[in-house]
C-alpha cells in the first residue's frame, strides 16, 4: 500500500479519499479552507441515483425532494419533465461535505484543515510543498476546484475558455410548486439560463450566470420574476461549462473534479460526474501503486468524458442553428418531454436524448428539428 496526497476537501476530493483509504492506503487530505463545504458554491441540486452511485446518499443533509422541473423558454413556452416519485434532493450543501468527510475519515483517511498546498513536485520524488516544507507522497490526487492553480503549475497552460460567473441568492415568498425546480430563458442571458430551486413552500434558492454584470442582472430577474420576494443574501462564484480537460488522466499525479472539468455542460453540476470520476481515480492510483499498471483511469471514464462532449457540441451546435427558444417548444409540442420523464438521467444528458429519440414522441421532434436545420 502507499502515501497519497488529495488536495481539496470537495465531493470529488473526499470521496476518492474515502475509497483509497478503504483499500488500504495511508491518506492524507490537504483543505486550505477552516470549515469543509465553505464557502457554498452550488444550488445544491443532486440526482438520487447519481448520490447512490457515488456512496454519498444520506437523509442527513436534505431540505427537499423534488419529482421534476419546469423549463420556459422567453416566449413562455414550458416544457415539463417529471415523474410521480422524488428524482432528486435538495441539499445543504456543508452538511454533504460533512457527510463526505465523516465516511473518508471512517475508512481511515487524516484530513488535514487550513492547509495549503503551494506546489507539487511531480518529476522525480512526488513531493507537495506546505509551509514551506516538502513532504513525500506515492501518489497524489488534486481536486481543487475551480482555482486550477496547481492544475496550470502542473500541466501547464489550460485550454482558452475560462469560467462564468455565477450569482445566486436566497429569497423568500417564492411562489413555486416546491416539489419542482425551474428554469427560465431569459432573452437577456446569453450564456446560460435562470434558475429556482425551492427549498420548501416558502424559501427557494435562485440564480443565473453571465460573462458581464451577473449581479445587476440576477436582481433584474428577481424584480421581474419574483417581485414580491424579499432578498436574504447572495454569493457569486463561477460554473465550467466548456467539457472534460484532457490532462491528469495517467500517472501518480491524476485530476478530479472541477479543476478536470467533470462538471456537465449544460447545467454545470459536478458533484455526482466528478464523484464518478473519483471513484475511477481511486481505481487507477491503487492499480498503479499495488501492480504498477497505468491507464485505469483514463480507460474507466471514456463513457462519462463521451457523454460530456456530446452533450457540449449539441448544445454549441443547437444554440448555433436553432436557438434556445425554438428546442424548448419543439420539445414541448413534440411530446418528448414524456420520454424524458421515464427515460432521462440528470446526470448525462447526451444520453438522455438518445434514449428518448426511438419513440413516436422523439420521431417527432426529431422531423421538427431536421426541419428547423434544413
Amino acid at each position: 500500500m502507499g502515501s497519497v496526497a488529495v488536495v481539496g476537501a470537495g465531493p470529488a476530493g473526499l470521496t476518492v479519499a474515502r475509497e483509497l483509504s478503504r483499500m488500504g492506503h495511508d491518506v492524507t487530505v490537504f483543505e486550505e479552507d477552516e470549515v469543509i463545504g465553505r464557502p457554498e458554491h452550488c444550488a445544491g441540486l443532486y440526482s438520487l441515483a447519481g448520490l447512490r452511485k457515488i456512496g454519498a446518499w444520506s437523509t442527513s443533509y436534505v431540505v427537499n425532494a423534488v419529482r421534476g422541473a419546469v423549463f420556459t423558454s422567453s416566449r413562455g413556452k414550458e416544457l415539463l419533465v417529471e415523474r410521480p416519485a422524488p428524482i432528486a434532493v435538495v441539499a445543504r450543501r456543508e452538511e454533504l461535505d460533512r457527510y463526505l468527510a465523516e465516511l473518508a475519515v471512517s475508512k481511515g483517511a487524516d484530513i488535514e484543515i487550513g492547509r495549503r498546498v503551494e506546489s507539487v513536485r511531480a518529476q522525480g520524488n512526488l513531493s507537495l510543498l506546505l509551509n514551506g516544507e516538502w513532504r513525500r507522497f506515492d501518489a497524489a490526487v488534486i481536486a481543487e476546484g475551480m482555482r486550477r492553480t496547481l492544475t496550470r503549475s502542473i500541466y501547464g497552460p489550460l485550454r482558452a475558455s475560462t469560467p462564468i460567473p455565477i450569482a445566486q441568492s436566497l429569497i423568500r415568498g417564492h411562489g413555486l410548486d416546491p416539489d419542482r425546480v425551474y428554469v427560465w430563458f431569459e432573452p437577456y442571458l446569453e450564456d446560460y439560463f435562470a434558475y429556482a430551486v425551492p427549498l420548501n413552500e416558502e424559501l427557494a434558492r435562485i440564480g443565473l450566470a453571465s460573462r458581464s454584470d451577473t449581479l445587476g442582472l440576477l436582481k433584474k430577474f428577481t424584480d421581474t420574476r419574483f417581485a414580491g420576494a424579499k432578498t436574504l443574501g447572495y454569493q457569486i462564484h463561477t460554473l465550467w461549462l466548456d467539457g472534460p480537460l484532457d490532462i491528469g488522466l495517467d500517472g501518480r499525479v491524476v485530476l478530479v473534479g472541477d479543476c478536470a472539468g467533470q462538471t456537465k455542460p449544460l447545467t454545470g453540476g459536478g458533484v455526482v460526474v466528478g464523484g464518478l470520476c473519483a471513484l475511477s481515480a481511486a481505481r487507477h492510483v491503487h492499480a498503479l501503486l499495488e501492480e504498477g499498471k497505468d491507464g485505469t483511469y483514463r480507460k474507466l471514464v471514456r463513457w462519462i468524458y463521451a457523454d460530456l462532449r456530446a452533450t457540449k457540441f449539441l448544445r454549441d451546435e443547437l444554440n448555433r442553428r436553432v436557438g434556445v427558444d425554438a428546442l424548448i417548444e419543439l420539445a414541448s409540442d413534440s411530446g418528448i418531454g414524456k420520454e424524458l420523464s421515464v427515460l432521462g438521467d440528470m446526470d448525462f444528458h447526451a444520453l438522455s436524448l438518445l434514449r428518448s429519440l426511438p419513440s413516436l414522441s422523439g420521431l417527432r421532434f426529431i422531423v421538427g428539428l431536421l426541419a428547423a436545420l434544413f
